[in-house]
């Protein structure tokens, strides 16, 4: 029997509530105290450096951003990313000056953390809600959140003034594949040896991150590497190209038809992709993706469905806010990975495709 009491949006707006808090006031506190671990770093020692060492330019932003105690920044990142668009779904519905409180500490809180995702997706989502706001009002003559408007544009100029603000905004992708020597040696050794020997010595010139070739030795398949160091060294200097080029000649060196449909399992213990759907592919195959992703699409397109039959009829920003949280876990998935298979991400992919489903089922489906 369906309990009430939990299945409903009040249940829900509260328990995010403070989920969101204390995420996000964590972040910003413990930046402000320096007992913080780096967003950027794999180790968790407490940063040097807080907010307020933003305006010395010769910090690089990767020494300031911070994730609190969180495990890992990617996660935390996909985690407010879904939450955010319920978040404004809050300020709306609830015009409470805590709301606009809550969002402000969020979207604060998301520049820190300063992966690309986060900083740049809450800017994004903001102006976007804005945008759907003022769409509303004409299409529908909904009134237009002024109060939201003004601290939305306020908080995001603090993205602006952000490290990971003036990286995102001036930094210019380096082209590495300059003219060299490197390239023409490489291409005329013909022994073995000698062809692992020069690659390992000019691993940087090539721009190939010595993990990879400790996760995959160079003596084990000579002449792919080979291969990589005479191609793109844009590619080589990608990480997520990388690994999935790695993993893909580890597909098809198994010489298994079978590894399409049913995969090669978490037994092949290779990194993330950083890439969901490509990673799961490899891990669980095409048939795998269907019963992994099927039941989670199927609520979804239900839900949409069902709230593009009452367009017309539904409150159009609210109904957007609370239908763009799953698909942007499902966009964020793709683009940065740590959702699909990691815990705490999946979770929260679960929670705002459950609250679709309820708000349809209280505010689409009755209208």
């Amino acid at each position: 029997i369906k309990n009430k009491d939990i299945f409903n949006l009040k249940y829900y707006r509260r328990v995010l509530k403070i989920v969101i808090a204390t995420i996000s006031l964590s972040i910003i506190l413990l930046n402000i105290l320096k007992l913080s671990y780096s967003t950027y770093e794999a180790f968790n020692n407490f940063v040097k450096y807080n907010i307020f060492d933003y305006f010395k330019s010769d910090i690089s932003f990767k020494l300031l951003s911070t994730r609190g105690l969180f495990d890992s920044g990617n996660e935390i990142s996909a985690i407010l990313i879904m939450l955010l668009p319920f978040n404004i779904y809050m300020v709306f519905k609830e015009k409470k000056i805590s709301n606009y409180l809550l969002f402000v500490s969020q979207l604060i809180a998301m520049i820190i953390l300063g992966t690309k995702t986060s900083s740049l997706g809450g800017i994004l989502i903001t102006i976007t809600a804005i945008l759907i706001n003022l769409f509303s009002r004409i299409v529908k003559k909904c009134q237009i959140n002024y109060r939201f408007i003004i601290v939305g544009l306020i908080t995001s100029l603090f993205f602006f003034l952000a490290p990971v603000g003036n990286y995102l905004l001036n930094n210019q992708v380096p082209n590495y594949n300059n003219e060299d020597d490197y390239s023409l040696v490489l291409s005329n050794l013909n022994k073995e040896e000698d062809i692992v020997e020069y690659i390992k010595e000019n691993l940087y010139y090539f721009r190939i991150d010595n993990a990879f070739t400790t996760l995959y030795p160079i003596e084990n398949d000579i002449y792919f590497w080979r291969d990589i160091a005479l191609g793109d060294r844009n590619v080589n200097n990608d990480y997520r190209q990388m690994k999935t080029l790695i993993l893909n000649r580890v597909k098809v060196r198994n010489y298994n038809s079978l590894d399409n449909l049913f995969g090669m399992g978490y037994t092949i213990n290779f990194i993330d992709l950083e890439r969901d759907y490509v990673y799961q592919y490899y891990l669980f195959g095409i048939l795998g993706l269907i019963v992994f992703l099927s039941p989670l699409l199927i609520v979804i397109l239900r839900s949409y469905f069902y709230i593009l039959r009452k367009i017309t009829k539904v409150n159009l920003l609210q109904t957007a806010l609370i239908a763009m949280s799953p698909l942007l876990g499902l966009m964020v998935a793709y683009i940065s990975g740590h959702v699909l298979g990691w815990i705490s991400p999946s979770f929260y992919l679960v929670i705002v495709i459950s609250i679709l489903n309820i708000y349809v089922k209280e505010k689409v489906k009755a209208k």
